[in-house]
């Protein structure tokens, strides 16, 4: 290892040793409501099965009087056991073909999220969504 490649590594380590760890925003295994914010193309992204182009999805997530920001990755994929399928069919299903979808229609999408913590190797938590369900029906929905 050349002296440029361990100054890196020594660098990284060291960003690495001083972080804080993360602190969870939300309950785990609780079950909030939300919006789609935000729809951004992330291509040619490197994964354990070679390169894929996905979706980063922002959820505006309501607890209370504040609001979340969390993002979920969806590859961009129509298989229908893909999660970007199974967000299609549960949001949109009646503008959704099976085949094709304009993912920038998924903004200001109603919705719910279930959250779910993983942590990472110092011990911080972090909210992820495990799951995107249909929005509450408009009658049992309470405006802010």
């Amino acid at each position: 290892m050349g002296r440029r490649q361990q100054q890196r590594r020594c660098n990284t380590i060291g960003r690495y040793l001083n972080r804080e760890p993360h602190e969870p925003q939300l309950e785990d295994g609780e079950t909030y409501d939300a919006t789609i914010s935000k729809v951004e193309d992330e291509d040619g992204v490197e994964t354990q099965w070679g390169e894929r182009d996905r979706y980063i999805i922002t959820f505006d997530v309501r607890d209370g009087t504040r609001l979340v920001e969390l993002k979920g990755r969806y590859n961009k994929s129509m298989w229908p056991k893909s999660n970007y399928f199974k967000l299609l069919t549960t949001l949109d299903p009646d503008h959704f073909d099976g085949i094709r979808y304009d993912a920038d229609d998924l903004v200001d999408k109603p919705c719910r999220v279930l959250i779910e913590h993983t942590k990472d190797d110092i011990g911080g938590v972090w909210d992820n969504i495990s799951n995107v369900l249909k929005p509450k029906k408009a009658s049992t929905l309470v405006d802010m």
